[in-house]
């Protein structure tokens, strides 16, 4: 399972589309979050304003996980809390490895169980937050298949 979500939390999040055309479309939920696909792009970057329980996460383990960088051993499972700019992780099943940007020394709650890994964010979160692909095959656990 390679699908991440991006949310704003809360009551009220439906999602309506705010423009589009053949590369781009660009997405609201209520008027808490905000974000523009566009097709290809390794990465996507959210528009979070106010939300109420905003989150970044996956339904994967992972196998490790960065903190601006330095590794950080065994984060726990029932949530720890972290202030940093640039999170990652290399996932344990698909070995893929991505980060997440977030405004400089803003502090969020990590989850990380055999099955997934969620980024939550304080009540009232405002900002940008970039979910980046870094790599899709990190370590040679899974095997790359060639274009």
């Amino acid at each position: 399972n390679r699908h991440w979500y991006m949310e704003p939390g809360g009551k009220n999040t439906k999602n309506c589309v705010k423009r589009a055309d053949e590369l781009t479309a660009t997405f609201v939920w209520g008027d808490h979050m905000e974000s523009t696909l566009v097709r290809g792009s390794p990465f996507v970057t959210v528009k979070y304003h106010k939300a109420p329980a905003a989150a970044v996460g996956t339904t994967q383990g992972i196998r490790t996980f960065y903190l601006d960088d330095s590794e950080i051993s065994d984060p726990p499972a029932d949530g720890a809390e972290y202030t940093g700019h640039k999170f990652s992780a290399v996932l344990r099943d698909s070995d893929e490895h991505w980060a997440a940007y977030i405004p400089p020394k803003t502090t969020v709650t990590i989850f990380a169980s055999p099955s997934t890994f969620i980024m939550r964010f304080k009540a009232g979160f405002s900002g940008y937050v970039r979910l980046a692909l870094l790599n899709n095959c990190t370590t040679g656990k899974r095997q790359c298949l060639a274009p």
